[in-house]
C-alpha cells in the first residue's frame, strides 16, 4: 500500500470514528433530555416538508417552514446549554478543522495528510527503534580516547564534545532551510548515533525529517523512477523524500556506486539544493575521495553547499565488540 493510501485508510478512521463519538454524544442527550430527541425529530420534519415544497411551493408558506426551523433550533441550543452541555456538543469533532479530516484543503493536500505520510515515511524508514534509546542525553563522551592526536591538534574525546554540543545546538534550534551537513570520518566513531539524535530533536520540534541509509534511499528513488509496469505509481513517496524538512542519508559511499545510482543521488541533491532544503549526510569516505567515489558534479555541490564536521579516531563499536559491550 502506498504512503498516501495508507494516510486516507488513517483519515477514514479518523471520520468514522469522530461520527461514532457523535453519535454516542446524540444517544447521552437524548437519555438524559428526551425533550431534546423530541424537539430534534420535530426539525427533521419540518426540514422534510420544506424540502418537499421548495420547488414551486407557496412562498409565503416556504418563509412560515424556515421560520419554525429556526425558531425549533433555537429552542434545541437553549435547551441542550440549560441541561448542562456545551454548545457545541453535537457538533462533529474534527482532528484537522482546515479539511475536516478529509485530506484536501482548497483543493490541495492538507498538511495533516502529508504529516501522517511522513510518519509513515519515518516508521518504514528504519530510524524508530534507534530513536527510542538515542538521544543527547544518553551520548556517553566517556567512551572516546582522551589522547591527543598530533594531526588534529585535539583528543577524540575534545573533538566529539564539541561536535555533540554543536549538533545538540543545531538541532534543538533547528530552523526551515537550515545550512546542509556533512558528518565524515572514520568507521565507529558516532556519525551514526548523532544522526539519529539530532533526527528524534528535529522531528519533536515540529519538522518532517526522513532518515534513510544510503543503500534504502537509491532503492526507494530506483524502484519509483523504474518501477514495474503491474505496480501503482507513488508520486507522494518521492514528493516527501524530495520536499521533506530535512533529509538524513546515513553511510553514503555504502551503496553501489552505479551510473544510475550517482544520476539518482545528483538529482535529489541538485533539487533540494536549489530549493533551499536542508540535508544531512554521514558517510565514511573523506573529501578528497568524495569525487573518485562519484563524480565532480556532486562532490563539488557536497563540498560547496554541506558544512564538514570531521569525525577522527578509534572505532567504538570495533572496541566494544572486543570488550564483549
Amino acid at each position: 500500500m502506498s504512503y498516501a493510501k495508507e494516510a486516507n485508510r488513517i483519515l477514514e478512521d479518523y471520520r468514522n470514528q469522530s461520527k461514532r463519538e457523535l453519535d454516542k454524544r446524540f444517544d447521552e442527550v437524548f437519555r438524559k433530555v428526551p425533550e431534546y430527541e423530541n424537539l430534534l425529530q420535530h426539525r427533521n420534519e419540518i426540514g422534510y416538508e420544506y424540502l418537499r415544497k421548495s420547488i414551486g411551493g407557496d412562498k409565503e408558506e416556504l418563509k412560515n417552514l424556515e421560520d419554525e426551523i429556526k425558531s425549533t433550533e433555537e429552542k434545541m441550543h437553549k435547551l441542550l446549554i440549560l441541561s448542562g452541555f456545551p454548545s457545541d456538543y453535537l457538533n462533529l469533532k474534527h482532528r484537522c478543522d482546515k479539511c475536516e479530516d478529509t485530506g484536501v484543503c482548497n483543493g490541495k493536500m492538507c498538511s495533516c495528510k502529508k504529516t501522517i505520510m511522513v510518519n509513515i515515511a519515518r516508521e518504514k524508514s528504519s530510524l524508530n527503534e534507534q530513536m527510542k534509546n538515542q538521544n543527547f542525553d544518553r551520548f556517553d563522551i566517556n567512551v572516546f580516547d582522551t589522547k591527543k592526536d598530533s594531526s588534529q591538534g585535539m583528543s577524540q574525546r575534545e573533538n566529539m564534545q564539541a561536535i555533540s554540543e554543536n549538533l545538540k545546538y543545531y538541532s534543538k534550534n533547528y530552523t526551515k532551510n537550515a545550512k546542509s551537513l556533512l558528518l565524515y570520518g572514520q568507521v565507529g566513531t558516532g556519525k551514526t548515533y548523532l544522526l539519529s539524535c539530532m533526527a528524534k530533536e528535529i522531528i519533536e520540534n515540529g519538522f518532517s525529517v526522513i532518515y534513510l541509509s544510503a543503500m534504502q534511499l537509491l532503492k526507494q528513488l530506483f524502484s519509483i523512477r523504474y518501477q514495474n509496469f503491474n505496480e501503482a505509481p507513488q508520486p507522494e513517496v518521492e514528493d516527501i523524500i524530495y520536499n521533506c524538512d530535512v533529509l538524513m542519508i546515513d553511510d553514503l559511499g555504502t551503496e553501489n556506486s552505479t551510473e544510475t545510482n550517482i544520476s539518482l543521488l545528483f538529482d535529489l541533491l541538485n533539487y533540494r539544493i536549489q530549493n533551499q532544503k536542508t540535508t544531512i549526510i554521514s558517510t565514511n569516505i573523506d573529501l578528497d575521495d568524495l569525487q573518485s567515489q562519484y563524480d565532480q558534479r556532486i562532490s563539488s555541490r557536497i563540498k560547496g553547499e554541506f558544512i564538514p564536521i570531521q569525525f577522527f579516531g578509534r572505532d567504538i563499536r570495533e572496541e566494544r565488540f572486543k570488550n564483549g559491550l
